[in-house]
């Protein structure tokens, strides 16, 4: 499923686009649905039923009412390998222990993808 989530009042109408042309329900695409996530967000998911190396790139979602119009990339990529994360900063520090944060960046295309924190004790080598 590929989705969106935009902030709109009154309610949105959504179209989807591949290449400046509207994806409509045919083919390996169908299934779209528009849910109500709180009074002012909406969400709308399609579904590609089998997904081909034709079918990765990006998806534009525009977002439509009578008080304009919204829109947001997304990037459909093949799983492959994690990128390591960035920004990684000690946010706090004791005698015996730190709390660390960092950007999470591309996972994979996997939901599970986790990380392992390596440090080295000052003064040993």
């Amino acid at each position: 499923d590929i989705s969106c989530r935009m902030k709109a009042f009154p309610a949105p109408q959504f179209q989807w686009e591949r290449d400046e042309i509207p994806i409509s329900n045919s083919g390996r695409i169908n299934n779209r649905s528009i849910k109500q996530i709180s009074d002012y967000e909406y969400e709308s998911t399609f579904t590609i039923w089998k997904v081909k190396s034709d079918s990765y790139g990006e998806y534009v979602c525009k977002a439509t009412n009578n008080m304009g119009v919204g829109e947001t990339i997304v990037k459909l990529v093949k799983k492959g390998k994690p990128e390591s994360p960035s920004k990684l900063q000690a946010m706090e520090t004791g005698a015996n222990n730190m709390v660390v944060t960092w950007t999470e960046n591309f996972n994979g295309g996997m939901n599970n993808t986790s990380f392992k924190l390596q440090w080295l004790e000052q003064g040993s080598a």
